[in-house]
């Protein structure tokens, strides 16, 4: 369902989300990640927030979506090391020129 910084005080669903810590992990060892987010009913502030809370977790990372935007709006973001930016870049824009091209921008 998304991005969080840290564990809420009730942990019911809490395996849906993607923590700070995780992140962080996943990243560090050399991973790139895709966080599937449910923008629901976020304004533009809340969103805003989320991803500035993904750069405040991992700094050194280059941020890229992509909303699908079907039925409901579901935004991934690409979490990825610099030095492959430009490969990502490649492949999402082949990807949006596909059949899928009407559902994601």
């Amino acid at each position: 369902n998304g991005f969080r910084e840290s564990l809420p005080k009730v942990v019911k669903d809490h395996v849906k989300y993607c923590y700070a810590n995780e992140l962080r992990d996943y990243f560090d060892s050399g991973a790139d990640v895709v966080i599937n987010n449910n923008k629901g009913t976020r304004t533009g502030v809340q969103w805003t927030n989320t991803m500035s809370s993904i750069k405040k977790t991992v700094p050194s990372a280059r941020l890229m979506t992509m909303d699908f935007r079907k039925e409901h709006q579901c935004i991934y973001v690409f979490v990825i090391h610099p030095e492959r930016e430009k490969r990502y870049e490649k492949l999402l824009d082949t990807f949006l020129h596909t059949n899928w091209k009407d559902m994601f921008s």
